[in-house]
């Protein structure tokens, strides 16, 4: 009788006894058994966590939600300076953040923020007065402008009892991060956003709204720690660039819009440069950063 092969020979004695019993048909069912309650006693591995292992790197890539509370102060002198709205106090800023980190390395997004800014030393001053500009030189330039001399503009009414100052942005932005994964995250931004600056007056001759829109260049840079793999709390300094495109006037004599550069030319005769005047801002604050 032809003895059975060696690789079922191979196992416990009693399966190699049936096998040289010349039985391998009963030999190769009880080796099966084995390998059966063998596979039953053996602790099962655990399915790989795409994330990495308990102990493995923190990836930071996926969806983003991030909230943001600070404060948000101005620059440039119709805003901070002391002869103007004198808003060297800062107001408080809320913000946040949507979007999608690649490969640990850039977030992209939406972004947004709400601040106020907090102007002193205004009570009893013209509003026209608060943007450096002289109101007989701009009555003056306004009725020249315009060809009207019946139009005659009276800015005596606009003495202001008190101001609230409110900045806005909103946009595209992008940021790059230093370190890709880890507890650390480390990053710097750019952003381009719709930016607006508004402050509503109560004055003798009612209220007086001025807004002013353009956009601005938001650059941010950014450090945090995750405390869980999947929140983080850091902290953000943004600077906010503006350029300011159109104002906007409501009152209840007159409501009104025009470009920057239609009234650019008398705000210089009457003592304001717009464009390099107007305010842009900056923010300091806490985040805390959701990886949904």
């Amino acid at each position: 009788m032809t003895p059975a092969p060696a690789s079922e020979r191979e196992g416990p004695p009693e399966v190699e006894a049936e096998a040289a019993q010349g039985r391998p048909a009963a030999a190769a069912k009880r080796r099966a058994r084995g390998e059966e309650k063998a596979a039953k006693a053996a602790p099962e591995k655990k399915k790989e966590d795409p994330e990495g292992a308990k102990d493995g790197p923190w990836v930071h890539t996926g969806m983003i939600l991030e909230g943001k509370i600070g404060m948000l102060g101005c620059t440039r002198r119709i805003c901070r300076s002391e002869n103007y709205h004198n808003s060297g106090k800062p107001g408080l800023m809320l913000g946040g953040f949507l979007g999608k980190n690649f490969r640990g390395l850039v977030d992209f997004g939406v972004e947004g923020a709400w601040g106020r800014v907090r102007p002193d030393g205004y009570s009893g001053r013209n509003a026209v007065d608060l943007y450096a500009l002289d109101p007989y030189k701009l009555a003056e330039v306004l009725v020249e402008q315009t060809g009207m001399p019946d139009l005659n503009p009276d800015f005596s009414s606009l003495t202001v009892g008190a101001v609230k100052s409110r900045a806005i942005h909103a946009g595209p932005t992008l940021r790059i991060h230093l370190i890709p994964r880890g507890r650390i995250s480390a990053y710097v931004g750019i952003g381009l956003h719709y930016q607006q600056w508004r402050s509503d007056y109560e004055t003798l001759g009612g209220p007086l709204r001025l807004g002013f829109h353009g956009i601005s260049l938001p650059a941010t840079a950014g450090v945090g720690a995750y405390v869980l793999r999947r929140l983080a709390v850091g902290a953000e300094f943004s600077y906010i660039h503006s350029f300011y495109m159109a104002a906007g006037v409501r009152h209840p004599e007159l409501t009104t819009a025009a470009p920057i550069f239609l009234i650019e030319s008398a705000a210089l005769r009457a003592g304001a440069n717009l464009r390099t005047d107007l305010p842009s801002f900056w923010s300091l604050g806490l985040s805390v950063r959701v990886r949904l």
